[in-house]
């Protein structure tokens, strides 16, 4: 490759890059309002749904149709109030991810799952995206928090290098 191509592989890159992040922040916005939701009582878990990789939460509540599930005993409400806390935690934590909406006669679901409950959470991605920008993008952001340490064979690839002025 001269480096032409390079530099428009380089922005092509570049621009599934920034695609990427707003479809991942749009995705991780949607989780953290549902645990918003699941905080404010507005909320709860209503039901599981059983899937071959395990099972799926299913959230509903007054601002979707439902109702609000009254409990009888004093521990059965203890138990809803921590689901619905472990769940919101999960939610903000990236352990859950909401997988999509169920919608019913009566009302809809706000469908999540997660590896504790046996179905890997969703991952947000775009139609076209080679998997190695995938890989790349998701190095840069744990090299940047420092959860990875850089290696010297990456900072010569094109994610990482700066251009330098002459």
């Amino acid at each position: 490759m001269n480096g032409d191509q390079e530099e428009r592989a380089q922005a092509t890159n570049l621009a599934l890059l920034k695609r990427l992040i707003g479809v991942k922040s749009v995705h991780y916005g949607i989780d953290l309002l549902t645990a918003a939701l699941l905080l404010s009582g507005q909320l709860q878990p209503v039901g599981m749904f059983v899937v071959p990789e395990g099972f799926m939460l299913s959230l509903s509540g007054p601002l979707l149709g439902g109702v609000t599930m009254k409990t009888t005993t004093s521990g059965a409400k203890f138990v809803m109030a921590g689901l619905e806390v472990i769940t919101a935690v999960f939610l903000i934590a990236r352990v859950f991810g909401t997988t999509g909406v169920y919608v019913s006669s009566h009302r809809f679901s706000i469908v999540v799952a997660g590896l504790p409950i046996g179905s890997a959470p969703p991952v947000a991605a775009l139609p076209g995206v080679p998997e190695q920008v995938l890989h790349q993008y998701e190095a840069l952001l744990m090299r940047h928090f420092g959860l990875m340490k850089r290696r010297k064979r990456d900072v010569g690839n094109g994610m990482l290098r700066r251009k330098r002025k002459r």
